[in-house]
């Protein structure tokens, strides 16, 4: 299984807002952990990523991180489907990632994206 969880999953981890045992669950089981460009740059203006490195360190020692680029095909469908769907680009962007990258998203956010994009959602109440 590959995941890839959305900034505020992060942020909600390393401020030990909720009980989230994603990241951690991924080494033990052995499954992968998808991060983006994306990704990085939205929670570098809310955190300092130094704060990230030993989650990620250790998921590179096991070799379950792995990196996307956003793509500029990928930004203008998020557009497009934030237009349409009234969601924001951001949460688009992450979905489409998830879905060209075969990893399931886990977001707290609603995003209906319906048949269109087909993203599995998890959420953490």
């Amino acid at each position: 299984m590959r995941y890839y969880a959305d900034s505020c999953i992060w942020i909600d981890f390393l401020e030990e807002r909720h009980e989230i045992n994603l990241f951690y669950d991924c080494i033990v089981r052995k499954e992968e952990l998808l991060i983006s460009d994306i990704l990085l740059e939205e929670l570098d203006q809310y955190i300092h990523l130094d704060n990230m490195k030993m989650i990620f360190q250790l998921l590179e020692s096991n070799n379950l991180l792995l990196k996307a680029v956003s793509m500029p095909e990928q930004g203008a469908e998020s557009k497009r489907l934030a237009q349409e769907r009234n969601i924001p680009p951001g949460d688009a962007l992450h979905a489409i990632i998830a879905r060209d990258h075969n990893a399931t998203l886990v977001t707290r956010d609603d995003i209906s994206l319906n048949y269109e994009i087909y993203v599995r959602l998890k959420y953490f109440d």
